[in-house]
């Protein structure tokens, strides 16, 4: 920091600068000295790392004079106050939320708004965005959990998700060097899982309606097949020649139409795929 000083020019008709050099105290001990310039002023600058904590209570400034030309003057008493020097220009990073286009679903802190989880992301990567503040250009992410990280502000990360293993899940932690990690748990990215089919419903079949393996459905199909499990996407498909209309209603839940080229007598097994892999391809049957 610095401390301006001046001296009054001479109460002349015909004014003089004042010259020389003024001395900024602490009670009897020198701080800094400024050389006046033509204007008759001055700044000195002091390191504050020279200083000890506490108030400094008599600053002045002292003004030797001009011999013939200026007394010797010295300004009012000012207070100064040092503080100890803390660590709080250390700034570890901070994650607050995550953000994603790419996955399917979310997980909610209790304020029921904050995303902390996000679920259904492809096993193919994607895009997610780690919100937060305390970020730098040198701020990297958990290992593993980004191909590439970009810095976009202060208060966000841009990360692109490799292709990762289904059902992966990975907590998410930023850290900079010489600044610190964020906290270890709380937030979380959940790749999609292999899809599970929980049971089957058609209310049209005249055997078993509900379950893991229908019978008496009507081979002229038009009827309504339901298909309840696990880790469905939009993008899903069921076992070719068995629906039309395929509707993803949720991860899950699945309607569709049952074709009506199926021959009766037949038994199709029902298999859901999506891009993370397929459900089990036997026990799961439609028989007409």
């Amino acid at each position: 920091f610095s401390f301006a000083v001046a001296v009054a020019k001479a109460t002349k008709k015909k004014a003089v600068v004042p010259t020389g050099t003024v001395t900024v105290k602490s009670g009897t001990a020198t701080l800094c000295s400024a050389q006046l310039d033509a204007k008759g002023a001055g700044r000195c600058t002091l390191n504050a790392s020279q200083l000890v904590a506490g108030t400094y209570a008599s600053i002045t400034a002292a003004y030797a004079g001009v011999k013939g030309t200026f007394g010797a003057s010295t300004s009012g008493v000012a207070k100064l106050e040092v503080v100890a020097a803390t660590s709080s220009a250390v700034l570890p990073p901070v994650v607050t939320s995550l953000d994603s286009t790419s996955c399917l679903g979310t997980t909610l802190a209790p304020d029921k708004v904050t995303v902390v989880g996000l679920t259904g992301c492809p096993s193919t990567g994607g895009r997610l965005l780690v919100n937060g503040r305390n970020f730098f250009y040198t701020t990297t992410l958990t290992p593993g959990l980004c191909s590439s990280v970009y810095f976009v502000t202060f208060f966000q990360l841009l990360c692109l998700l490799p292709a990762e293993k289904p059902g992966t899940v990975v907590n998410v932690q930023a850290t900079t060097p010489g600044m610190g990690t964020s906290a270890a748990t709380g937030f979380t990215v959940r790749y999609l899982g292999v899809p599970t089919i929980s049971s089957l419903t058609d209310t049209n079949c005249t055997g078993t309606q509900v379950g893991l393996s229908l019978n008496g459905c009507p081979a002229a199909g038009g009827s309504g097949l339901t298909i309840k499990g696990t880790n469905f996407t939009p993008s899903s498909t069921v076992t070719k020649g068995l629906c039309s209309n395929l509707v993803w209603v949720d991860a899950s839940t699945l309607t569709c139409i049952v074709s009506s080229a199926i021959a009766p007598g037949t038994a199709m097994n029902v298999v859901v795929t999506t891009s993370a892999g397929s459900s089990r391809a036997t026990g799961v049957t439609v028989g007409f």
